[in-house]
């Protein structure tokens, strides 16, 4: 595989442009809806803010951090303390910084709590009348509807997870890295995986590679789900033996440079049955005819559609996957636009989306489950598939890759 990873990401991508390209997204957001301010406390919408990334991966740091941003584009952090003294190091972009607790650890009233802190924030900022936020939680609602009354609170969660969809050529050469440091690690564990191997040693060997890659985090532990595991969609890996004739699923998630890269490969330990042979097969086909069908305009649920139709006239009514076939991919590993049976998103340009269909045999363990994953980035002519890991020819009966058979 050609590597870009040779020259430090830092130096590849502006991520100052990224984050100036959100801003003026936020500010045009303010304008339509007649705000004077948004606050956002989920990691990615601060990270979009201020650049700042959380140290431990996204899901610990759920409501510690958050960001406010006025009509003028002005930028206020709010941080944990300590942190504070690395943000005056290391991002001077960051002209006003204020300490608030960790969420859950403050109390109602006292100096310094998270609702004190952004009460301060807005009548600084002269933000009295109209606040967007994407979440708060109950007790800091409560703390400024009893302190601002005049301050109405505009929920914008769904608006700036709508606004993330579309991504910047910069942050689209972000995630091809990510994908790229994703699919090094997923392959490693693709290498060593057989019987006689436990679930956690393959486990273990991705999250080797992928540190070794300077990631920020595994965005979620490798999934490696084997056998009687595998008629299960979702499970962690334990250390169970992989035994001759088990399906091998593998997913693997990581956060490169703020950003997630993400995706799944089956294999086989030894021959398949032809059950399970048959069954990847029409995972394949429902798989690569979803991909082969995006392109700008076309509507998400209609591509939702592609695998299941399939699914069904081949017999696999009963046993296909009950989650939406796809889902966004960007500083969150699940986003929008989610490529379900009911989303009327229209696919546009600069969306990157995952496509993730299968067949789970849940009442026959023998059997297992079958699922593919690909990363694919919406075009102006089509789309672009980012991941290109070949898929298992010993599963398949045949040679393929995201590129088609050969």
């Amino acid at each position: 595989m050609d590597s870009r990873l040779h020259i430090y990401y830092e130096e590849q991508v502006d991520f100052e442009k990224i984050r100036q390209s959100f801003i003026k997204r936020y500010v045009k957001i303010m304008e339509e809806m007649n705000l004077e301010g948004i606050v956002v406390t989920r990691i990615e919408n601060v990270q979009s803010l201020t650049r700042w990334r959380a140290p431990f991966g996204r899901n610990h740091y759920v409501l510690k951090y958050g960001a406010m941003i006025n009509r003028s584009g002005e930028v206020i952090f709010l941080t944990r303390p300590g942190d504070e003294v690395k943000v005056k190091a290391v991002m001077p972009w960051l002209k006003d910084v204020r300490i608030i607790p960790d969420m859950g650890h403050d109390v109602i009233g006292q100096k310094g709590s998270w609702e004190g802190v952004i009460e301060e924030t807005c009548k600084d900022y002269n933000i009295i009348k109209r606040l967007g936020a994407d979440l708060l939680t109950l007790k800091v609602l409560y703390s400024l509807n009893t302190n601002m009354p005049n301050l109405e609170i505009i929920d914008l969660d769904d608006t700036i997870l709508k606004m993330r969809m579309i991504k910047t050529e910069d942050e689209i050469k972000v995630m091809r890295m990510s994908v790229e440091v994703a699919e090094k690690a997923l392959e490693a564990g693709l290498a060593i995986a057989d019987y006689g191997l436990r679930e956690c040693d393959i486990s273990a060997k991705i999250a080797e590679v992928a540190m070794k890659d300077d990631i920020e985090g595994l965005h979620l532990t490798p999934h490696v789900i084997t056998g009687p595991h595998s008629s299960f969609k979702y499970r962690h890996h334990t250390d169970r033996r992989i035994r001759f004739g088990d399906i091998i699923r593998i997913d693997a998630g990581v956060i490169y440079a703020g950003y997630c890269g993400e995706y799944n490969r089956a294999t086989i330990a030894g021959r398949p049955s032809p059950k399970q042979q048959k069954m990847a097969q029409v995972v394949y086909e429902g798989h690569t005819k979803a991909i082969e069908a995006i392109k700008p305009g076309v509507i998400a649920k209609d591509v939702d559609a592609i695998p299941r139709k399939i699914f069904e006239e081949k017999g696999y009514k009963k046993y296909a996957y009950r989650h939406p076939t796809g889902h966004g991919l960007g500083m969150s590993v699940h986003e929008m636009p989610s490529i379900s049976r009911s989303s009327d998103t229209v696919l546009k340009p600069g969306m990157v989306i995952n496509i993730e269909p299968g067949i789970i045999y849940f009442d026959d363990p023998a059997v297992g489950g079958v699922t593919f994953e690909d990363v694919v980035l919406v075009t102006d002519s089509g789309h672009e598939i980012l991941t290109r890991t070949p898929y298992c020819s010993k599963l398949l009966g045949f040679d393929a890759c995201p590129m088609g058979k050969y």
